[in-house]
């Protein structure tokens, strides 16, 4: 195994960056898995570990942004990214749901697509909404939607991976402004955070990276608690920790040949 020493001297090419809103959330994260207790730190509050799956190792990036909202995060992530070249990027945490039926907290979702509720422009005294909507990765979509439908031992909630998400920069905490935002939305939209849309916005950008968001639900968007706070983060963070060995498991190659060629 190598050394923190050799991790940092040798300049590898990193596979995975999972990322974070609140440090809350990356911990549960690093709880899946013992290796995280040797963790090191990297430039840029990033840290990096070592994972052994079936087939292969990946050095897996860690980073917590430890403020939430769309501005911080969206720059922050950007810079990690370009820094250190991950392919795929998981954003992990919690979130509300626009949903009052047929949902339970603890529920993850990985959605396919995002908007902002509050992007739009006035007209006279009418405010217009602007609905447009950034995709997600397709390929997260599909490696998150075949690994729940295999239904392991360890899956014991709900993954939903046909929603959309809804973010904007205010806490929602009331049923008027929730009722406000479905308006908005469209038949799918599921997911209410203050994150998602800058991740998507991320994936348009980065062209060649694959972005997911996997949040667990942890209230109604109305009379706000975080007594299911723990319960949606755990439940986020093991789904993308089992997604990680999925992948590796599925792709089982060089991560060379995944990267987009310099003439494409």
């Amino acid at each position: 195994m190598s050394t923190p020493k050799e991790l940092k001297e040798k300049n590898p090419t990193y596979k995975y960056l999972i990322a974070s809103a609140l440090a809350e959330e990356m911990h549960a994260f690093y709880a899946t898995d013992s290796a995280f207790e040797n963790r090191i730190l990297l430039d840029g509050e990033v840290e990096a570990t070592k994972l052994k799956f079936d087939q292969t190792e990946q050095i897996v990036l860690t980073f917590a942004c430890a403020r939430m909202g769309m501005p911080h995060n969206a720059a922050a992530i950007m810079h990690i990214i370009e820094k250190y070249q991950p392919v795929y990027i998981l954003f992990i945490g919690c979130c509300a749901t626009l949903k009052d039926k047929g949902v339970k907290m603890g529920d993850v979702l990985i959605p396919k697509t995002v908007f902002n509720y509050e992007l739009g422009k006035y007209k006279g005294w009418t405010f217009e909404p602007d609905n447009e909507s950034y995709k997600l990765s397709e390929r997260i979509l599909k490696y998150a939607e075949s690994l729940a439908k295999q239904k392991p031992d360890w899956l014991k909630f709900n993954v939903s991976t046909d929603d959309d998400f809804s973010s904007g920069s205010v806490v929602v905490d009331s049923a008027s402004k929730k009722r406000r935002i479905k308006k908005l939305a469209s038949r799918k939209a599921n997911g209410l955070d203050m994150e998602a849309y800058s991740l998507g916005a991320i994936q348009y950008l980065q062209k060649y990276k694959h972005v997911g968001v996997i949040k667990g639900i942890m209230d109604l968007g109305k009379n706000k608690s975080d007594n299911d706070k723990p319960l949606a983060i755990k439940n986020a963070a093991k789904f993308a920790y089992e997604m990680l060995g999925y992948i590796e498991q599925s792709e089982s190659r060089d991560i060379l040949s995944i990267l987009p060629k310099e003439d494409e």
